[in-house]
């Protein structure tokens, strides 16, 4: 499992501390964009968010991104995104060269300094490509929103280093303005169950119902919970007969919460609220040669 950093750097005015209020709600903002972020880079990514206790002067959410998907860059594009909205100020304008010096700058995450040149470049025009697409978007203005509400915040920056001060911090006359009402109105949504058989490509082999499997679906892949606490408690005693590997056929009980954008209708969020069957993989006989 591999684990990228992330810090979001309220800056203050001296010997202050951010409000409670504030400071939470944007913490969950914070937490909001880098899953949103997180699904769009890979449906397996799995983050979570520490807080880390606020200094004077001075007040840090530390996030650590954590991927289990076999694509050992997936949290390092997801950092580098997150970062870049802010960086950015959630705006399109950035080129995926401007992207690029960023990456290179001291306010990436370390880890992005163990890639090529040509890992480099091909990430910022990935990165780039998502900034276009507006991942992660609303859930960014929303912490520039909450924390424009504090008279006694005076900045906002993104960092890969920990205890570091970001060598580029938004004032406050900068944040972005699009603190629209349409930011907080609830879009259009649709929630469907159908039964569909789904291949197993990631197990997590947990009695918890919040932890993300992945799958390949009739949709293409992508990561759900399973919310079958029977299940869940029958494969963590030993109880079914086939083992969770890759290429197992579940066949389920699926609830997508689909979401309207631009008359589209496109999946949201997908989670498996029962496990009907298991099968194994389709027995391929191998050919061997005649005697």
């Amino acid at each position: 499992m591999s684990q990228t950093s992330l810090v979001l750097f309220i800056d203050l005015k001296p010997d202050a501390k951010v409000d409670l209020r504030s400071a939470a709600r944007a913490a969950i903002a914070w937490a909001d964009t880098i899953e949103r972020v997180g699904e769009y880079v890979d449906p397996f990514a799995s983050p979570q968010v520490d807080l880390v206790s606020s200094e004077p002067g001075s007040q840090r959410i530390k996030a650590l991104i954590r991927s289990i998907s076999s694509d050992p860059k997936s949290d390092v594009r997801t950092a580098v995104i997150v970062a870049a909205l802010f960086i950015a100020k959630v705006s399109v304008a950035w080129g995926w060269e401007q992207l690029l010096e960023f990456i290179k700058g001291p306010d990436a995450p370390e880890s992005v300094q163990q890639l090529s040149e040509e890992e480099m470049v091909e990430l910022a025009k990935q990165v780039a490509q998502a900034i276009r697409n507006e991942v992660g978007v609303k859930p960014a203005r929303r912490v520039f929103q909450e924390l424009n509400n504090d008279e006694r915040v005076v900045g906002v920056g993104v960092t890969g280093r920990d205890g570091a001060r970001p060598v580029h911090i938004v004032t406050k006359p900068d944040f972005p303005t699009q603190f629209t009402e349409e930011d907080g109105t609830e879009s259009e949504q649709r929630v469907k169950v159908e039964e569909v058989e789904l291949i197993l490509l990631r197990a997590v082999l947990t009695t918890e119902t919040t932890k993300r499997w992945g799958f390949r679906g009739p949709f293409g892949n992508f990561g759900a919970s399973i919310k079958d606490q029977a299940f869940l408690d029958r494969l963590a005693s030993g109880a079914l007969n086939v083992p969770m590997r890759e290429g197992i056929i579940l066949k389920v009980l699926l609830e997508t919460t689909e979401e309207r954008k631009d008359d589209v209708w496109k999946p949201k969020e997908h989670v498996v609220q029962r496990v009907l069957h298991v099968s194994p993989p389709p027995y391929q006989p191998s050919v061997l040669p005649g005697p």
